[in-house]
């Protein structure tokens, strides 16, 4: 039986079973037990959804209960499975009758309410008899807690989902679930509808990239936004599907491989690269893909190889919005401000041009400490605030110098920068190499870094900046 990896021990002791049944009759069924634990909120959603809420209020049963955790830790398996499959695993969970733990027994198969097949108890106990206690499992799966009394049946607790033998498959969707740092990625693959896709076809080579991977370039998945820029992403995930199978030994330096993304091939390179010296010098062979490097090779699935990578690969025809408006729609703790621009038509045009424009963003703190001041405003009134937050030109933090004077898009109003180095003794002993340089825009305290945008540069800062008069 292939079940997901089990999670950390838990004990569940011998105490007398009567006081483990508790009273029955104050309890609801089983449905409605699980219905009162946030944890189990999934499970209900299944049974509801694969009509099973009535059979298992009428007679008595004992359901092995998965967690929300668990049923999440599946849940690229359970996509690949047709809704009559799906019901299937939820039968596999449910046995007729009251069963308590202290009757399940050792190496003891337990029919289920799925036709022909059974389940398997493995107890483990350790201890001396008076001071013992086991731990039983269900399959693979522990038992995370036993005995839930409901007025119809019995709950045990689970970590992990029951898959039947022959509804396990092994396809790279489903082995590259399995492996906690590709998690991300699997998610991408879900939302966008290319699972069916991987797992339909044969030979082929998934290049993924880790949770990592996906991290270093969140802000450019957060600019594809919107129904446009869900076909760029569903590209970029394509491009990292070559239509062949290709292991870490066939790999050939220099060649290029197509993808299920037509208009752009990837590149393979193999370096070698060697450390030490003498007898101690050691050497090792790195793959890449354009520039990502292969860090998991040649993790075997039914229809295909995997090789983990360091880096998302973007095709060269795929281009990211990387406007000063697509940019600050894509941190949450500006959004206040990209609601504000949006209801400012054309300021918002005028940061889609070219520019280059250098653009003072509040945070949405910044706007709730004035959010009283705002309300009395006209949205002409309004859109000169965010005007007055906008400077021609382009200036990163070094271009901004103590005293500096920045006319504003706001008519005449212009804004001072201050400047003001710290750092004590180091900072004057090493000629500036500790020295810290503090920048605020008229009283508004200036973020650590400027980010970059296509046409501009953005500056988060601490206030909202507010024109005299």
């Amino acid at each position: 039986m292939k079940i997901l990896s089990v999670l950390g021990l838990l004990w569940v002791y011998f105490i007398p079973i009567a006081a483990r049944r508790g009273d029955e009759s104050s309890n609801g069924n089983i449905v409605e037990v699980l219905s009162t634990r946030k944890y189990f909120s999934g499970l209900v959603s299944l049974l509801s959804e694969y009509n099973l809420n009535e059979t298992l209020t009428d007679g008595n049963y004992t359901i092995f209960a998965p967690s929300n955790y668990a049923l999440k830790r599946i849940a690229h398996r359970l996509d690949g499975l047709t809704e009559a499959q799906i019901k299937e695993v939820l039968l596999y969970h449910v046995t007729q009758g009251k069963v308590f733990s202290a009757d399940l027994s050792n190496n003891q198969e337990v029919a289920t309410l799925r036709p022909g097949s059974n389940v398997t108890v493995k107890i483990k106990t350790k201890g001396k008899w008076n001071r013992g206690y086991k731990t039983i499992y269900i399959n693979d799966s522990k038992v995370k807690k036993a005995d839930v009394v409901a007025s119809n049946g019995v709950i045990h607790i689970i970590d992990d989902v029951l898959l039947p033998d022959d509804l396990v498959f092994n396809t790279i969707v489903d082995v590259l679930g399995d492996n906690g740092k590709f998690y991300k990625l699997v998610g991408l693959l879900i939302d966008y509808n290319l699972t069916d896709t991987l797992r339909s076809m044969d030979n082929l080579t998934l290049v993924a990239p880790t949770n990592g991977a996906f991290s270093d370039i969140k802000s450019e998945l957060k600019r594809l936004s919107g129904d446009d820029d869900a076909t760029k992403v569903a590209s970029v995930l394509k491009y990292h599907v070559l239509d062949s199978s290709v292991k870490s030994d066939q790999v050939v330096d220099g060649q290029s491989y197509s993808t299920l993304y037509p208009n752009d091939t990837i590149t393979a390179s193999i370096t070698e690269k060697s450390w030490g010296w003498g007898r101690k010098q050691k050497t090792k062979t790195v793959i890449e893909f354009n520039d990502a490097a292969v860090v998991n090779k040649d993790i075997e699935a039914s229809n295909g190889i995997i090789h983990g990578v360091d880096k998302v690969l973007i095709p060269p025809s795929v281009e990211i919005p990387s406007t000063i408006v697509d940019f600050v729609a894509a941190y949450e703790n500006l959004s206040k401000l990209v609601e504000l621009l949006t209801n400012s038509s054309s300021l918002l045009q005028d940061l889609q041009a070219p520019g280059p424009f250098t653009v003072f963003a509040p945070t949405n703190k910044a706007f709730d400490e004035v959010s009283s001041t705002l309300e009395t405003k006209s949205p002409e009134e309004i859109e000169n605030i965010l005007r007055y937050h906008v400077v021609s030109g382009e200036y990163f933090s070094e271009d901004l110098s103590d005293g500096l004077v920045l006319e504003t898009l706001f008519l005449t109003k212009s804004l001072s920068v201050s400047a003001k180095e710290y750092g004590g003794r180091k900072c004057k002993k090493w000629g500036g190499k500790y020295c810290i340089t503090k920048i605020q825009i008229n009283d508004s305290k200036l973020g650590k870094q400027g980010i970059d945008a296509s046409n501009g540069v953005i500056h988060v800062i601490n206030k909202v900046l507010l024109p005299s008069n």
